[in-house]
């Protein structure tokens, strides 16, 4: 089974590339902190170790990506690990392991100040409840 929850900050603002075939593909790297480990009493092992995770979104989510998130954005990013290999210009092989994003949701506020991403907002009836116009009534 390869499946991997993270939970982290955006480390810097996604790039957002398209492929040949015309898929949009965005990269971002998540800040995950790492719990500390006390093996001694120095404060040197209290500091928390962060880990900066290299993270690659799809499609609808690359759009995603790409609209809502920026450096600093707190989310959980649900997806697999993977591994590839490709080469550099000079001829050098490299090896790259990533997070491939299945599912993305807010941890911390949405952007625009807690806004609803263009979703209405029904928590308050537009002139109070049971006080629209007869003509905007369904039935």
């Amino acid at each position: 089974m390869n499946r991997v929850y993270l939970k982290g900050n955006l480390a810097r603002d996604p790039e957002l590339r398209t492929t040949q075939t015309g898929k949009n593909v965005a990269s971002f790297s998540l800040a995950v902190d790492r719990p500390y480990s006390r093996k001694n009493d120095t404060q040197a092992s209290n500091q928390p170790t962060v880990d900066f995770l290299n993270c690659v979104a799809w499609s609808y989510h690359a759009d995603f990506v790409q609209k809502y998130l920026q450096k600093g954005s707190s989310i959980l990013v649900e997806g697999k690990l993977q591994t590839r290999s490709y080469q550099t210009k000079d001829g050098t092989k490299r090896n790259i392991t990533e997070v491939v994003v299945d599912n993305i949701e807010f941890t911390g506020p949405k952007p625009g100040g807690g806004q609803n991403m263009g979703q209405p907002n029904y928590s308050q009836p537009a002139g109070g409840f049971g006080q629209q116009p007869q003509e905007e009534i369904p039935f």
